[in-house]
């Protein structure tokens, strides 16, 4: 009767120290596995904060962008994130939310390659001017939150532009474009600034955490 109580209590030790365990050595989390959970958790962010109520484009895409850029050595995975977020939330968002300006079911969102097109030059944006710093300072995560917003708000309006019958498909026209979107620049570098600030450093210590840095995948 005592030895059995021993051995449960035993048992229940184990699995105690295993749960504890849960980290860059525990084989349920491994620098591989930890690669692949952080690429699904931030196109899970970028897309979450596009559906859910926001400022006009305020959003984490942005910033998730620039953070992909700069952090994962794989940059063809880094360019999926901005793909895979808009898509899935797009699919959503056209169905539910703005299904009133399409007729049946809608899988793409008109002019969502230039959307994605911006949101990659943004990816690309985080790896020139943070990815080459290894301690990037506020200067240049600044001027990278500007950068993504400004390349963003360029190729987005002209894909809003490019054979839109709200606007005459002249210079006049894309520059008419250009002014009516304007205020939502700021809005952008704002959410690029923000998630930024609060996206960053969580990677960052998810990435020591974890030892991102020997996974082939991230």
């Amino acid at each position: 009767m005592h030895s059995g109580i021993v051995q449960y209590e035993l048992e229940g030790s184990k699995r105690l120290r295993q749960l504890s365990n849960f980290g860059p050595n525990s084989p349920a989390m491994n620098p591989k596995k930890a690669a692949l959970v952080g690429f699904f958790a931030l196109i899970a962010v970028a897309a979450i904060s596009r559906i859910v109520p926001h400022w006009p484009n305020f959003t984490a895409v942005g910033a998730t962008c620039l953070l992909v850029g700069a952090k994962f050595k794989r940059k063809s995975l880094a360019l999926l994130v901005p793909m895979i977020a808009v898509l899935l939330s797009d699919l959503l968002l056209n169905n539910t939310v703005y299904s009133q300006y399409y007729e049946g079911f809608t899988i793409l969102t008109t002019g969502v390659a230039w959307i994605i097109g911006g949101f990659m030059m943004t990816a690309i944006a985080g790896q020139l001017i943070i990815g080459r710093s290894s301690k990037p300072g506020s200067v240049r995560l600044v001027l990278a939150a500007l950068v993504g917003s400004v390349v963003f708000f360029l190729l987005s309006n002209f894909g809003i532009w490019l054979g839109s019958p709200m606007f005459p498909q002249t210079a006049e026209g894309l520059a008419t474009c250009y002014v009516a979107g304007l205020p939502f620049v700021l809005s952008s570098f704002a959410g690029n600034l923000v998630f930024l600030a609060v996206l960053l450093p969580a990677y960052e210590w998810y990435e020591r955490r974890y030892l991102l840095g020997q996974a082939s995948v991230a």
